[in-house]
């Protein structure tokens, strides 16, 4: 096979994804960069550099993020930022000029500058040259040592519960206790993240430069408003400053994933006397922007960065109670060998955390639900030998589309050549491609319509190094006039090698996420032996004998970290114990099974559990391993609220959570169940 023409290069550390979305919707005006990042450490182990980083900060050209910079004392103990941390900074270039001295891990969607103007509404900051950097304010003390919320822990340590979600409806009543014929909230903080910095009404510039916090106090005051509160006008106000324009509004809707994970997880009736209407709650509410794009390049440093503002906030809060966190996000292609940045850096921010507090902390994860979706595939390529398969883009996609490439045993991806072709057009050869390198795909009339990107090995985290990898990109199939578009229909893909190699092939997540608007439909694999007859789906869907397309291994790139802090979670039916047809499998070459499963659905026709809908009074279903994960949650804090707390993750925990709230797995599911299924 021939190579196709003379590949660019990448720069380093660039994301493939973040890549490609600039190709296809280029940015508009100034902004403000952000990574994970840190020194790097001297033959003592000591960070080297410091000086110059120091200068940049001084300067204003960069700044930590508040809740690492708490944790980082740059006067007497440099040698902690040898550990990751999050910075800004303003000129595109300076982590070029510090290269010698600043690891660059990954990089999140850049933000904008929101100022006041005369009138006192925000408006965005558009300059000539680079936007400043608002200066920090001391951030108000989440400390629960005073006030009601301070007696509650005092009179009853509980274990402090916090989700990562999308739509968080704080104003909800199953999040508030009474207190003397008053509603009081139950959070302690809740960061509503967004991408652009907001300057807060009473603290002047945003202390998070990534949206807005909001503190339990003041949650409290809207709450003091009793029947003149109006929630939605609550969230519209505050979406109108956090959200850009057209971007989904999670919180103005009847139904948001946060709220009813959030409920699912520690909602209670206010006026009970429940234990869970104890336990003192913290919350992220992601970017809608960010999950809009469910591929996930957007959405997995927030999510790091909320687990890292977590256990900052845990530790103001101060006393000894465990914290359990719930992701119940998900994105499928990845590694899946626990090098995934998102995942190995949450795992080393939760190891660090629990060696320095003393305390115990926990993440509960989704498992996945692409089980079906014909996204995962796995050949065994020998030299002069094309195998193929074909990629199907969606009509109407109005999102970039991207499927990854990785082989076993840390084969050499540039022996391997690709050929595409596309639905109308000849075949075109792209590789063999080398390392950190791209070439255009074009299309039947010769136009780009996709991007082909080697990555080669990187590091994600301290120590941590995710393996080489092919990622192809495809441009929405329904774009504006002069944008990049893509031809929807099946693209075929022809493999080779010039040596012996299995290699495994992901479609990345690119679908719609619940009520909202159609954005993203997701691509999926297909192939001639891919029509078995399915008893379960009663249709020629399965993969039949010598087919590529695989079940196998299609669990989200969030749940292989080599941590026992972090469990992941399958879904099951009430009705019969056996897992949801959509939840997915392990595999012998990645985590071969969830740590185990909680019953996500009633039964065949009953789909979904319920739970509270975004504004109080409210109810809605909802099914999918995002909710077992939060039945999870629950039920490890219940068992932590009666003194189960281990001061290590060990499988006594698990096997306590599943003696109390369960039954084990029965062994024919044991890949898609783990341990045991916890009941209702």
């Amino acid at each position: 096979m021939t190579t196709g023409p003379d590949p660019e290069a990448l720069p380093p550390a660039t994301s493939p994804y973040l890549h490609f979305a600039d190709c296809v919707s280029p940015p508009e005006g100034p902004r403000l960069h952000s990574g994970t990042v840190r020194l790097i450490p001297d033959a003592a182990g000591r960070a080297k550099g410091f000086a110059r980083l120091a200068g940049a900060l001084r300067q204003g050209l960069a700044v930590v993020a508040p809740e690492d910079a708490e944790a980082l004392d740059p006067e007497g103990q440099r040698a902690a930022w040898c550990e990751p941390f999050t910075l800004y900074w303003r000129d595109e270039d300076l982590p070029d000029r510090l290269v010698d001295v600043l690891e660059v891990f990954d990089r999140a969607r850049p933000v904008r500058i929101v100022e006041p103007t005369p009138d006192g509404k925000p408006t965005d900051r558009r300059t000539d040259g680079p936007p400043a950097i608002p200066p920090l304010r001391p951030e108000p003390d989440a400390s629960p040592m005073s006030g009601p919320r301070a007696a509650i822990l005092r009179s009853h340590p509980a274990p402090l519960v916090a989700v990562i979600d999308d739509g968080i409806g704080f104003l909800h009543r199953r999040f508030c206790r009474r207190d003397g014929g008053l509603l009081r909230t139950r959070f302690h903080a809740v960061w509503l993240q967004a991408f652009r910095t907001v300057p807060h009404p009473l603290f002047g510039p945003s202390y998070t430069l990534a949206g807005q916090v909001l503190q339990g106090a003041e949650i409290d005051a809207l709450l003091a408003l009793g029947p003149r509160l109006e929630e939605g006008k609550i969230y519209r106000a505050l979406n109108r400053q956090l959200l850009e324009s057209g971007a989904h509004r999670s919180s103005e809707y009847g139904f948001s994933h946060g709220t009813h994970i959030m409920d699912t997880a520690a909602g209670a009736d206010p006026d009970g006397e429940g234990e869970a209407s104890r336990w003192p709650l913290l919350a992220v509410q992601l970017p809608s922007e960010a999950v809009d794009h469910t591929s996930g390049v957007e959405l997995e440093p927030m999510i790091v960065r909320g687990v890292a503002w977590i256990l900052h906030k845990a530790a103001r809060i101060g006393g000894m109670a465990p914290v359990v966190i719930n992701i119940s996000f998900a994105t499928f292609a990845g590694p899946k060998d626990g090098t995934k940045a998102i995942e190995a850096q949450i795992a080393r921010r939760l190891g660090a955390w629990q060696a320095r507090t003393g305390r115990v902390a926990r993440v509960v994860l989704a498992f996945g639900n692409d089980r079906l979706n014909r996204q995962a595939a796995r050949m065994d390529l020998i030299p002069g030998a094309a195998q193929r398969i074909d990629w199907r883009l969606q009509p109407d996609d109005r999102a970039a589309s991207y499927l990854e490439i990785r082989s076993d045993a840390g084969a050499d991806l540039g022996a391997l050549s690709m050929a595409i072709t596309c639905p109308g057009g000849a075949e075109q050869p792209l590789g063999p491609l080398p390392a950190n390198a791209w070439r255009t795909v074009h299309g039947p009339f010769g136009a780009p319509v996709g991007r082909l990107y080697h990555i080669g090995p990187r590091i994600t985290a301290p120590g941590t190094l995710t393996p080489a990898h092919l990622v192809l990109a495809a441009a929405p199939t329904l774009a504006e006039a002069g944008r990049m578009r893509a031809p929807f229909g099946a693209w075929r893909i022809a493999l080779s090698a010039a040596r012996a190699m299995t290699v495994r092939i992901e479609v990345q997540r690119g679908d719609t996420p619940r009520d909202y608007r159609p954005n993203g439909r997701q691509s999926r694999l297909d192939h001639p032996l891919a029509h078995a007859w399915d008893t379960g789906a009663a249709a020629f869907v399965r993969p039949g004998p010598g087919c590529p397309i695989t079940r196998a291994g299609t669990h989200s790139s969030f749940v292989t970290a080599p941590s026992p802090a972090m469990l992941c979670v399958g879904a099951a039916r009430g009705d019969t114990g056996a897992p949801s047809p959509y939840s997915a499998e392990g595999a012998p070459w990645t985590r071969p099974a969830p740590s185990l499963a909680a019953i996500a659905d009633r039964g065949p026709a009953l789909r979904g559990v319920v739970g509270a809908g975004t504004h109080s009074g409210a109810g809605r279903t909802l099914d999918g391993t995002s909710v077992a994960a939060a039945r999870v949650t629950r039920a490890l804090a219940e068992i932590w609220a009666t003194g189960g707390v281990q001061d290590q993750p060990d499988p006594q925990e698990l096997a306590r959570l599943i003696a109390e709230r369960g039954a084990p797995g029965a062994p024919v599911f044991v890949p898609r169940q783990g341990a045991g299924v916890i009941a209702p």
